[in-house]
């Protein structure tokens, strides 16, 4: 069941489909414990377009961190130091015994490549 605490998971989301439950189509989401963004920020206003329909302009290759800080229990989403998205204290869902990363895409109906072109993951300490 979609927010049922007993899922278990924090999922940043980089969204390109607009659902009912959506703020736009182009944005950066948290979800946890369901696909519905407990917070999420439209991409626009930093000029970020995820799915550009010109590609000669915007290739839509974008870098960006996700930072735990295990010290304010903060999550952070930054693209080049700038902070995209703050959410509040997600040791509930991180700290249990066990850890899930990855990456995954769903585009709809709509044909969208997805690629994660560099992975870099450090865990210093979450508690």
């Amino acid at each position: 069941m979609d927010g049922n605490p007993a899922n278990g998971f924090a999922a940043v989301e980089l969204d390109t489909v607009k659902q009912p439950y959506n703020l736009d189509d182009n944005h950066v989401g948290l979800d946890v414990n369901g696909v519905r963004c407990t917070h999420a920020t439209s991409l626009t206003p930093f000029s970020i377009q995820l799915a550009p329909i010109d590609t000669t302009v915007n290739d839509g290759f974008y870098m960006v961190w996700v930072n735990y800080d295990g010290a304010s229990q903060r999550a952070r989403v930054r693209r080049h130091g700038v902070a995209l998205l703050d959410a509040p204290d997600l040791s509930a869902v991180l700290l249990g015994k066990r850890a899930y990363f990855g990456f995954s895409a769903f585009t709809g109906v709509k044909y969208q490549f997805n690629c994660v072109p560099m992975w870099n993951m450090t865990v210093e300490r979450l508690r």
